[in-house]
């Protein structure tokens, strides 16, 4: 509760956005407050008879106020509505709670077009006044639906990491596409903290896709070669560890084949091996050339901005190449996001997880739950 409140007349009902420093005031009626299956409530603040001065809330009665997370009915005029969708290889379930009804409606989209059905829902919403958040859990589908939802609907729209929600269960978990939506509905970012993901732009995301094509371009290299030399320790000859590039193999195979010491059909199979090899180092050139390009249009732009590309700032810290500088850039993103160094460092996944009960204290290391490509 502020310390000022906007003068009015004496009895008007003020509903209290306890995650916010506003009141909302609403003239000549109360505004229910709702969570779940708690009962509705409200709060009067009342001005004084022999003064111009608003009284604050005792502080216990405040404290308690404000340790409960409580939903708007209605927003600035405009009546509320959640809506979790889970989404599935071709189906999608979608759950859309009304706060100023307390209705539930469930759709299922399935067929072709199931996407482009869901929109459509979300956006009749919008249609009718409703101030619509959308809430989905970050996977397979991408960002490509928060930008559909929040540009072309007029949605707001959440990504929910599902590894940092907080779930309490007793047994076994039921688990249905339809419970999964309804979970996902019942957050409400206005008033409660609910993780989120940053959505890049189409832009950010293709440099993301760039990097992890380089990432599974260099493991597919490596099978290459560990399924090579595994070949090699059944046979008699000379042995080797080392991961060499296609060309060396092909001289290598041209001297076992000399020696006959491996028989010519498993010698069938290295040569097999080697021109798959020999096709994804050409893809790997390749893929190092684009990431060169996106690096120096990035140049490009902040230099018309009259300002430094942020992986050429990165470049200039002791230990930080090619390859950590463009990971740091491209898959955070916008740094100014992070208010702190400890908020960065707890993205990254490099924050102390504690665990304390009652005298005893233990520390459990880094929470590891960042960006695993990071």
């Amino acid at each position: 509760m502020p310390d000022e409140c906007p003068v009015g007349e004496r009895g008007h009902t003020y509903a209290l956005d306890f995650t916010g420093p506003n009141v909302q005031c609403v003239d000549n009626m109360s505004l229910p407050l709702r969570q779940g299956r708690f009962p509705a409530f409200w709060v009067t603040v009342q001005r004084p008879q022999n003064g111009s001065e608003w009284k604050n809330p005792n502080p216990k009665d405040r404290l308690m106020l404000a340790n409960i997370d409580v939903a708007m009915v209605a927003m600035h005029g405009k009546r509320a509505v959640n809506i979790g969708i889970d989404m599935g290889s071709g189906l999608w379930v979608a759950t859309a709670v009304e706060y100023d009804t307390g209705k539930k409606r469930c759709h299922r989209f399935t067929g072709e077009g199931y996407d482009q059905d869901c929109y459509r829902m979300v956006g009749e919403y919008t249609q009718r006044g409703y101030d619509v958040h959308v809430l989905y859990e970050a996977g397979r589908n991408g960002f490509t639906p928060a930008r559909t939802l929040s540009c072309d609907c007029g949605a707001e729209v959440t990504v929910v990491p599902v590894n940092k929600l907080e779930l309490v269960t007793c047994g076994k978990r039921v688990k249905t596409d339809r419970i999964d939506s309804q979970l996902l509905a019942s957050l409400d970012p206005r008033c409660m903290k609910v993780p989120r993901v940053w959505v890049p732009s189409v832009e950010e995301e293709c440099r993301r896709c760039a990097l992890r094509e380089k990432k599974r371009i260099e493991r597919d290299i490596a099978r290459c070669n560990n399924r090579i030399l595994s070949i090699l320790e059944r046979w008699p000859g000379r042995k080797g560890r080392v991961h060499l590039p296609a060309a060396t193999w092909t001289e290598r195979i041209g001297e076992l084949r000399a020696t006959g010491l491996v028989p010519k059909l498993e010698l069938l199979r290295i040569e097999a091996m080697v021109r798959e090899e020999a096709t994804l180092e050409a893809n790997l050139g390749e893929w190092n050339g684009q990431l060169v390009r996106l690096e120096e249009k990035e140049r490009e732009e902040a230099h018309a901005e009259g300002a430094q590309s942020t992986v050429d700032v990165l470049r200039q810290y002791r230990g930080v190449g090619d390859e950590i500088a463009r990971a740091i850039a491209w898959y955070i993103g916008d740094l100014h996001r992070f208010p702190n160094g400890r908020k960065f460092a707890s993205y990254l996944g490099l924050t102390p997880t504690p665990f304390s009960s009652s005298s005893k204290t233990r520390e459990q290391g880094i929470s590891k739950q960042g960006n695993p490509e990071l």
